[in-house]
């Protein structure tokens, strides 16, 4: 009997993971400035529409003590809330398992925003059963939009469609703006992790440029990130999905896989905090820091080529706190 790998381990844990990628084009109908960064505006309104929809009990606080929160789209889609308090899945033992969704705001940073101009974001859905769900997703969006989105004042917009991107290779729009119907074709074209997996190449050199800001852990100690500690990050946020979306074992000896990591060096470093937050309305208003870190940063190690495919395969999928909101997208730059 041949021993699997640690390599073999994880690549067996990420292969059969589906998700689909959604683009939204949203017509701007009223002028106003929004914020730059839109990951937490997109993501609280989305969440406030879609329980609009859904809630049976919108008198209590928190999802955790409603006695239907296993069947319900919001409790399952927004609030992620673990039913799984008893077994020996990864995260087993929390209260909220990673959101089936990634917000990719797809602005620029731009901020001005005048009648006539495009609003456009990504919206990444993972897993069959959250994909199934997609014209909810599409009405809350499209219905809170119409009613307006606080910026220095409410702007209005009007869903014009909804893109579905099929392995970079086919897109289709599956909203009909005259109609308001959605294309069924949503629920044939989703990707498969597997070709991800199989498509990596070969590096010894690469370049990262975190698009949002990324926070590793619970403070911001430097400005810059360590390979090992960026392939942990990446690790641990797929394992999540994994074992919680798609019944993966994740029983991993990241010490043993983790090891050649530690061989790569950091070449060049342009990384710099971001200085951001949110009002929390769930938190009395609170103001939550959620800063992080932005820019560019190079590796280089003939050992990067062993973590290659988990590289590209959480780019799709965003590292670190607070990636429902769309923080910690990162993309390949060079290999």
């Amino acid at each position: 009997m041949v021993l699997q790998t640690q390599q073999d381990i994880v690549k067996d844990l990420l292969r059969g993971i589906a998700f689909s990628d959604f683009t939204f084009n949203f017509l701007v109908n009223t002028t106003g400035i929004l914020p730059e960064f839109k990951g937490s505006l997109i993501r609280g309104s989305f969440g406030a529409e879609l329980r609009k929809f859904c809630c049976v009990a919108p008198k209590l606080k928190t999802c955790l003590n409603c006695t239907i929160n296993d069947v319900c789209i919001y409790a399952k889609t927004f609030e992620s809330v673990n039913r799984e308090t008893n077994n020996q899945k990864f995260l087993a033992h929390s209260t909220h398992i990673p959101h089936p969704f990634v917000i990719k705001d797809e602005t620029n940073n731009k901020t001005y925003f005048v009648k006539g101009d495009e609003l456009k974001f990504r919206f990444l859905v993972i897993g069959e059963e959250f994909i199934s769900k997609m014209p909810h997703y599409v009405y809350a969006f499209k219905n809170t939009f119409e009613k307006g989105v606080k910026g220095n004042k409410r702007i209005t917009m009007i869903l014009k469609s909804v893109l579905l991107n099929y392995k970079n290779k086919e897109i289709y729009n599956i909203y009909n703006d005259q109609t308001e119907i959605i294309n069924s074709k949503y629920k044939e074209k989703y990707i498969k992790s597997d070709d991800i997996l199989d498509d990596c190449g070969f590096s010894s050199r690469i370049t990262i440029e975190f698009k949002t800001p990324v926070r590793i852990g619970n403070e911001l100690k430097n400005t810059e990130i360590d390979f090992k500690t960026f392939i942990k990050a990446i690790l641990r946020r797929l394992s999540g999905i994994a074992a919680n979306y798609f019944d993966k074992d994740a029983k991993i000896d990241a010490q043993e896989y983790l090891k050649d990591a530690e061989n790569v060096k950091v070449i060049e470093s342009a990384l710099e905090i971001y200085n951001w937050g949110r009002i929390s309305r769930k938190q009395n208003y609170k103001k939550i820091d959620m800063s992080g870190l932005k820019g560019v940063i190079k590796y280089i190690g003939k050992e990067i080529n062993k973590y290659l495919p988990l590289i590209r395969l959480g780019e799709y999928f965003h590292i670190g706190k607070w990636t429902g909101f769309g923080m910690g997208e990162y993309i390949i730059k060079e290999y």
